[in-house]
């Protein structure tokens, strides 16, 4: 149902969109995916996530929530490990994964993720050329939508027509009430480097891993830790790797081996 709604509407300015037989209203929420993966995985402290029922659960009734609110979804997931500052704060997350032995979401969340959204009616971009801040933001800017991000990076971009960002949201139990929670301090860390809006939209693939990416000579695969237990089960992807160079091998490809 949510899926033909939003096919059978027409973008306009200002961040707004009709439907193509109808008045109503609805507004462009761009929504930082992976920043919620614990919420829509469905993991507590004391219950890690269990199940693909849960995440599908969660995240249909996350879009239903926010369609009833006048918001159209399209969420924005990170593929691409770009810049240096990416890269450190990805190899610091893996690595306290294997130190605490301890992760409580799945080997490829960000395809389960965008999968569950898809299946829900929604567009999904997987940031494959440029930075997931830097993407979502340019898209954010151009079509004058807001962002739903916990991240205070998203104040680091210099412009004359900032994008509204919003750190978190809530769904009432009882009515299914939808509503977004701002920053409570709505500037970046002072750490963070200020940056310009890109003025050209970065590349997105409705997939993680598409063709042009993966033949780009400029791609690098970088590999986390499949499962937290490296220390006591040795590195499975050092495991697996002749099925790969096999399977490589078969396909004619150099990358990733």
């Amino acid at each position: 149902e949510i899926a033909n709604t939003i096919s059978s509407m027409s973008i306009i300015n200002e961040g707004k969109v009709h439907h193509d037989d109808a008045t109503k209203e609805y507004n462009l929420l761009y929504v930082d995916a992976f920043n919620y993966n614990r919420y829509f995985f469905g993991v507590h402290p004391t219950r890690p996530w269990s199940s693909p029922q849960i995440l599908e659960a969660t995240v249909r009734n996350f879009v239903q929530a926010a369609s009833k609110a006048n918001f159209v979804v399209e969420v924005f997931i990170d593929a691409a490990i770009i810049s240096t500052e990416a890269q450190e704060k990805w190899m610091k997350r893996r690595e306290n994964e294997v130190k605490k032995r301890e992760r409580d979401i799945p080997q490829g969340a960000n395809v389960m993720l965008g999968d569950a959204f898809k299946n829900a009616g929604v567009k999904v971009h997987y940031s494959v050329a440029e930075d997931n801040d830097d993407t979502i933001y340019a898209y954010a800017h151009l079509h004058r939508a807001s962002i739903l991000s916990g991240d205070r990076d998203m104040f680091r971009y210099t412009t004359s027509t900032p994008v509204p960002v919003y750190k978190n949201f809530k769904i009432d139990k009882k009515s299914g009430a939808f509503q977004l929670i701002p920053h409570d301090f709505p500037t970046p860390k002072e750490s963070v480097e200020k940056r310009d809006v890109l003025t050209i939209l970065p590349r997105t693939s409705p997939i993680l891993m598409d063709a042009d990416r993966l033949g780009s000579s400029s791609y690098v695969c970088v590999r986390g830790s499949p499962s937290p237990l490296t220390r006591d089960l040795g590195n499975l992807h050092i495991t697996v790797r002749p099925l790969r160079q096999a399977m490589y091998h078969r396909l004619k490809k150099s990358w990733c081996s």
